[in-house]
């Protein structure tokens, strides 16, 4: 079996957290009906290595800054 990274629980998935070796860069503007589902899109990807994701919100007026914002202060390691 490989192991799988679980960045949540390193020490279960038999997985040491390292640097990420993969960078998702995800850009958007006024996204609030998409942008959580394409979120969930990277963190649900099972790897072998650390995948980190880097958002990039073009000053939306719709809240999807705030939607960026809850996800980074809930998955800060990714």
């Amino acid at each position: 079996m490989i192991p799988v990274f679980d960045p949540a629980a390193p020490a279960a998935s038999g997985c040491v957290a390292t640097p990420p070796l993969v960078s998702v860069c995800m850009t958007a503007y006024n996204h609030t009906p998409y942008i959580g589902r394409a979120i969930e899109g990277v963190l649900s990807q099972r790897t072998t290595f650390a995948v980190e994701l880097v958002l990039s919100d073009d000053c939306s007026t719709d809240g999807t800054g705030a939607i960026c914002r809850d996800y980074a202060a809930r998955y800060p390691d990714r």
